[in-house]
């Protein structure tokens, strides 16, 4: 992506559809685990990769620091779930009362994240957070008992995250005057 774009709402949120990515994968990889992910084998050689994608935005503070905000849109009621097959389970009585609870439980169009690259020594680590609290951190040095996710699901998100995350950072680099207005007028403080 070498062409300057103009930056929205509309190119964030594309982005993510691009690779499959929304704001619910990003809550899950946070709630269904302990906060830290461990990677080994081909999930570190991803972190590795976009780590390097990360060296190529300006330094913060220390020169293996970086971050920047992403704006990931909320699922949509078919990613949600399969409202014909809860509605014949008896979970829902309608495809209104499926939506009702979809639009309750997804009630932004978009969610703001701020990821962050660290690297430390040895030690390597993706750090998701809304800036007051740590949804996950990807790490080769997790603490936790479980090392490598061997989920399915997992190792879905990761990818589709890093996926975005190498798109993200060419957006930003071609155009980081464009990306840091777009921040500014419309993260939610």
């Amino acid at each position: 992506m070498n062409e300057r774009k103009i930056i929205d709402r509309k190119l964030l949120t594309d982005l993510a559809k691009e690779v499959g990515l929304n704001a619910s994968h990003l809550e899950a990889l946070g709630e269904s685990r302990q906060w830290e992910i461990g990677v080994g084998d081909d999930m570190l050689e991803r972190l590795v990769d976009i780590q390097h994608q990360f060296e190529r935005l300006a330094v913060m503070g220390d020169d293996e620091y970086r971050g920047f905000y992403i704006e990931v849109p909320r699922p949509a009621p078919e990613e949600w779930g399969d409202a014909e097959e809860l509605i014949a389970s008896g979970e829902y009585d309608s495809r209104k009362t499926f939506l009702a609870d979809w639009l309750a439980f997804n009630p932004m169009e978009t969610r703001w994240f701020y990821v962050a690259s660290n690297r430390y020594g040895d030690s390597r680590s993706i750090r998701v957070t809304d800036r007051k609290h740590t949804h996950f951190i990807i790490t080769n040095r997790s603490k936790c008992t479980d090392a490598e996710p061997d989920d399915t699901w997992c190792r879905e998100n990761l990818t589709r995250l890093f996926d975005y995350l190498q798109r993200m950072i060419d957006v930003v680099v071609v155009n980081p005057d464009g990306f840091n207005d777009y921040v500014a007028h419309n993260l939610r403080y």
